[in-house]
């Protein structure tokens, strides 16, 4: 594949070009594409930790959970908002969030290969590894935003998942402002940010890895069309946002404040 990483990109699409060129390599451009990844799984974790009820609490303000949700700029009525357990004194949010050290364990990856093939799932370890290091050493020091970070993670997945919905990049000065909302999200939710860290590192390579693959699937495309692969990546977006947000994909949308719901 020829590359088009030059330096005039932006800092989003530079990272994807090289994705791009991870993700094609080898044995795994004729298999990870399909992204044969069962996202109930990520909806029953959701559900069962309350972090869609988090986002519907926290959407539209970056500077804390009001009592109503902002849908596309208009105030509309919520449930009251359940009590919350604030972090302790002498612990900042990072503290709170840090999923541990990278690859402290692998059950995030292996979850991820267990819906492939048994006879390809070696090559889907080493892929979704080099994926996830590829993002840790590029994505968060472009944007400004903590490695190893659940709320990283989660703005990433969600950044993935759009992507690979509307078969467009992620727009590089929408990140930042996504992640600081996820980060509010998350710490309004204590069952999430008072998991364990093997769970936090579990969740951060699930979340990672599938942003990533999407990410690169999609780049992969700009350059290859597919509509059948574009068929089913567009699904797999559409499948992950339903089951990270409850709400139909169509009615998301990203600006420079964050995410929006229609």
């Amino acid at each position: 594949m020829k590359s088009i990483c030059l330096p005039r990109l932006g800092a989003f699409k530079s990272v994807l070009c090289v994705l791009a060129l991870v993700f094609s390599a080898g044995a795994a451009h004729a298999q990870a594409w399909a992204i044969p990844y069962n996202f109930d799984y990520i909806g029953t974790w959701v559900a069962n930790h309350n972090l869609a009820r988090a986002v519907h609490h926290c959407v539209g303000g970056l500077g804390g959970c009001p009592p109503g949700m902002r849908r596309s700029g208009t105030q509309v009525q919520a449930s009251p908002p359940r009590p919350r357990v604030p972090p302790p004194p002498r612990r900042g949010a990072g503290d709170w969030l840090y999923t541990g050290r990278d690859f402290a364990t692998t059950r995030g990856i292996e979850q991820l290969v267990s819906t492939y093939p048994r006879k390809n799932q070696v090559q889907m370890v080493q892929t979704y590894t080099k994926l996830i290091v590829t993002f840790n050493e590029t994505v968060p020091r472009a944007y400004g935003i903590p490695r190893n970070n659940l709320a990283t993670a989660y703005a990433a997945i969600l950044a993935g998942s759009y992507a690979a919905y509307t078969n467009q990049p992620f727009p590089d000065d929408k990140v930042k402002p996504l992640y600081r909302q996820m980060e509010q999200v998350i710490l309004d939710a204590p069952e999430i940010y008072e998991a364990s860290t093997t769970d936090k590192n579990t969740l951060y390579q699930i979340w990672v890895g599938l942003s990533m693959a999407m990410m690169a699937t999609q780049a992969d495309l700009a350059q290859h069309p597919n509509p059948v692969r574009q068929a089913q990546l567009q699904k797999a977006g559409a499948d992950s946002l339903r089951a990270l947000l409850g709400v139909e994909p169509d009615k998301v949308r990203f600006t420079r404040q964050g995410m929006e719901l229609l």
